[in-house]
């Protein structure tokens, strides 16, 4: 995998997220609470996990040592939420371009919620993202 394809990946998945927001930011409180018959009980819930995933992968990448899984853990509004997925979208795309190419094939440590890690080469398995 090249720099140039996670660039245009990323850029079409911030592109696909920009399109989600906008959305987002015109439904009113009730419609986001809302009980929905889906994978996740609501359209919060739904959108907490879209951001969880695209924010932990950042800190798995980033080494952080205290990588947040938003999904258990958030208790913040809609705005709160909507914050965090543009910025994770803008730092999602700073480090990849900001990542060496010739480091795509190095592992990444994932560190497990409830205790346990493993590494993974992200950046050489893409599919491994979703």
């Amino acid at each position: 995998m090249t720099k140039k394809f996670f660039l245009e990946l990323v850029d079409y998945n911030n592109w696909a997220d920009n399109i989600t927001i906008e959305w987002l930011e015109q439904i009113n409180d009730e419609q986001w609470e809302r009980p929905v018959v889906s994978s996740f009980p609501g359209i919060k819930q739904t959108v907490v996990h879209i951001v969880s995933a695209k924010k932990i992968w950042i800190d798995f990448w980033t080494s952080s040592p205290d990588p947040i899984y938003l999904s258990t853990e958030f208790k913040g509004t809609k705005n709160e939420l909507i914050e965090i997925w543009k910025k994770a979208s803008v730092d999602m795309k700073s480090f990849i371009e900001s990542y060496p190419e010739e480091d795509y094939k190095q592992p990444i440590t994932i560190k497990y919620p409830r205790g346990g890690r493993s590494e993974n080469a992200i950046l050489a398995n893409p599919s491994s993202l979703y």
